[in-house]
């Protein structure tokens, strides 16, 4: 069994929190530092319509210093569920009010220095409903890409968020053993 000590807070922000602790394991002592998200994860929706084209936004992503081809997505407040923040992203960044949501899994993106769960949905049986309430500092592109052609924007390095592209695989092998 693998015990902790020396918990300690470097920084609180409003979205994260840099903690680090010293991990005991058998013969060795080891100082982690970990992102600690002060919300209840994030929600990831891939919205494809009837024809299966995928509706993918594009936005300023702050951390790598460009825009990037992402699905839509947002935090979990208190406030909402993982499905209610789905359907309500979908429409805010995407223009579109999903009829049809379905959970497809729960990730940790990034377990080894980030306590942070993310929800992935499919949106299906799309409603063109823009709900704007000014969450995005910028204007967002929506991108519609046929389902066929992820595999050759990511060959381009024009899709490469990884939970994007994770949660358009799992998309699309849902669509594909249901038939729908």
């Amino acid at each position: 069994m693998v015990k902790t000590s020396h918990h300690k807070t470097h920084y609180r922000g409003e979205v994260f929190t840099i903690k680090s602790m010293h991990v005991h394991f058998p013969g060795k002592t080891v100082r982690h530092e970990y992102i600690d998200p002060t919300n209840r994860g994030s929600v990831f929706i891939v919205p494809v319509d009837e024809q299966r084209n995928v509706y993918l936004v594009e936005m300023y992503c702050t951390a790598m210093r460009k825009r990037e081809l992402l699905c839509p997505a947002g935090m979990i407040d208190t406030k909402e569920s993982p499905a209610q923040v789905a359907r309500r992203e979908c429409q805010e960044e995407a223009g579109f009010l999903p009829q049809k949501v379905t959970l497809l899994g729960i990730v940790e993106p990034s377990p080894g220095y980030n306590n942070h769960t993310s929800y992935i949905y499919l949106g299906q049986k799309l409603k063109k409903n823009k709900l704007y309430t000014g969450d995005e500092p910028e204007e967002v592109k929506v991108v519609k890409v046929p389902l066929a052609k992820i595999p050759q924007l990511m060959k381009k390095k024009k899709l490469m968020h990884a939970s994007s592209i994770l949660a358009i695989m799992m998309a699309e092998k849902y669509l594909q053993q249901h038939k729908t």
